[in-house]
């Protein structure tokens, strides 16, 4: 699938993979040096609708070249969504704390109970009552089935995320199609509104205030994904972007990428695996050094009982002298004593 090339670039590793994954299509592409050049032509492979995404990737990646150390998987299976919660509620939560509380907001929304869901966040701008979260969730067994896949290939940096969160509008508010969902962003690329439905239905468009998809791809700036049926209607506006185009897809790609290496962990709601294996390290380095100090201070502690101890009995014994001796010259006078009263006699 991935066509031969005579360059160079063949014989290099790359230093960041991307793959997308939508109901339709499944692509890699890999990546070297800070510009997000792309290393040879991505692969493109269509999903089995019964396939898991595990297995997608694992179909995806057999035969093909060996993955980058740093992998950024994209999946419109991810659920989005932005949730508002009470400042006082949550105020004086840890992130990770933080991280719980919302995986119990939105479970009545995705369907997955908290203790089985995976999430990742970022918040955004909220108000005085209320603090904003964007929210990514999937199911703790299709994280840890993914995790386990590309562990074996040797991928120490995974990160996972709804290809939404890394769409570059370049500036613009734009409306965005991914299978049966519809994202509303604004200029700074941020959501805004999240619509689950069908891409026909009436109900969406209103509430945009659109009486139809034709009126509204011809006036505002839209992306569809690979795969998508808006690709294939006529007459499409010059504001529509295509990512069944592969040129534009390329692009896309290289854009996705450059904004996943280069934003700092709070700025994107994605599912990390470095982070947590990071937080459960430290932990276990804080437990242990805990347990040192604890362990030390039990031995100096009994180190210094077994001093105290052991002056103070030389102390006792010390004090303890002069009353032996008074004891001896007692019984030594009594004597004395009594000899005399038998010599007056």
């Amino acid at each position: 699938i991935y066509p031969s090339r005579t360059n160079s670039n063949m014989n290099r590793k790359p230093e960041y993979t991307l793959i997308l994954v939508t109901d339709k299509v499944l692509v890699r592409a890999d990546f070297v040096d800070t510009t997000c050049r792309l290393l040879t032509e991505p692969q493109t492979l269509e999903r089995v609708a019964e396939a898991s995404l595990a297995e997608g990737v694992v179909h995806l990646l057999d035969g093909g070249p060996p993955l980058a150390r740093r992998v950024g998987v994209l999946s419109t299976g991810i659920w989005n969504q932005i949730v508002s919660m009470s400042r006082l509620s949550i105020e004086t939560l840890e992130p990770e704390q933080l991280a719980e509380a919302l995986k119990f907001e939105v479970e009545p929304l995705v369907g997955i109970d908290a203790e089985a869901a995976a999430t990742g966040f970022c918040e955004l701008e909220g108000d005085r009552d209320h603090r904003r979260f964007w929210t990514n969730v999937t199911g703790i067994e299709e994280w840890t089935s993914l995790r386990e896949v590309l562990r074996e290939r040797n991928v120490r940096d995974l990160l996972m995320t709804h290809p939404i969160v890394v769409s570059n509008s370049s500036g613009r508010a734009r409306i965005e199609f991914w299978d049966q969902t519809v994202f509303h962003t604004n200029q700074d690329g941020e959501l805004t509104q999240v619509n689950r439905t069908s891409l026909v239905s009436d109900r969406w468009l209103a509430d945009i205030g659109f009486d139809s998809l034709q009126d509204l791809l011809a006036s505002e700036s839209t992306l569809a994904g690979p795969g998508s049926c808006l690709n294939a209607m006529p007459d499409l506006s010059q504001n529509h972007t295509s990512l069944d185009q592969v040129e534009t897809l390329l692009q896309w790609l290289q854009q996705a990428a450059s904004r996943l290496i280069s934003a700092d962990a709070d700025q994107i709601p994605a599912i990390r695996e470095s982070r947590r294996a990071a937080r459960i390290h430290r932990s276990w380095l804080l437990r242990a050094a805990a347990l040192l100090v604890v362990v030390g201070f039990c031995g100096w502690h009994l180190a210094w009982l077994q001093g105290s101890t052991s002056a103070i009995r030389h102390q006792i014994s010390e004090l303890e002298l002069p009353a032996i001796e008074k004891q001896k010259y007692d019984l030594m006078l009594g004597d004395v004593l009594q000899k005399r009263e038998k010599a007056v006699a």
